[in-house]
């Protein structure tokens, strides 16, 4: 004969109901965390006009899927839109910054009177003015790097949750 403990069937609801709620809960701090991730890139972006920022701070610049068969989530930032592309296309070269170049530097490097596939003769040329290099000013590789650290705490969160569970024999309870 197996001994009951009385009570037992009200603590594993609730730890079921406990269960359910963070997980409901990881959901939305996910959820808030890829906006503040998109919040942290968009001050970080270097301000001339303001259309790239605005842009990227639109909706429209964060897209959240769910599959309908599995469930998973992904997000997707950034220039997602014809709209977002044309207002922030030079964000790449603020993203990783330009290479200079001196006065008379060939312009085609490696292309010396070869002839193109058109069969024009292409001549080097030199520049006739220098270009200062710009330096790279990383808006998005830092908010990304935060983002990831602070989703690494919520899944050791949930990662502690479940090993509790498991550990107390209730993760697989009805």
């Amino acid at each position: 004969m197996m001994s009951h403990v009385e009570g037992s069937d009200q603590l594993i609801g609730k730890l079921d109901v406990f269960a359910d709620t963070m997980g409901k809960l990881c959901f939305e701090l996910y959820d808030r965390e890829m906006i503040a991730a998109q919040e942290e890139a968009v001050s970080l972006i270097p301000v001339d006009t303001g259309k790239a920022r605005d842009a990227l701070a639109s909706e429209a610049a964060l897209k959240k899927d769910t599959d309908g068969r599995s469930g998973e989530t992904t997000w997707s930032f950034g220039m997602i839109t014809i709209a977002i592309q044309k207002a922030a296309y030079y964000l790449f070269w603020i993203e990783f910054g330009t290479k200079g170049s001196a006065k008379g530097e060939l312009l085609y490097p490696g292309v010396v009177d070869k002839r193109s596939r058109s069969g024009r003769l292409r001549k080097a040329r030199r520049r006739k003015r220098g270009r200062p290099a710009m330096p790279a000013r990383p808006w998005f590789r830092p908010a990304q790097i935060n983002l990831f650290r602070r989703l690494e705490k919520l899944q050791d969160l949930d990662r502690l949750v479940r090993s509790a569970m498991k550990a107390a024999r209730l993760a697989d309870a009805e």
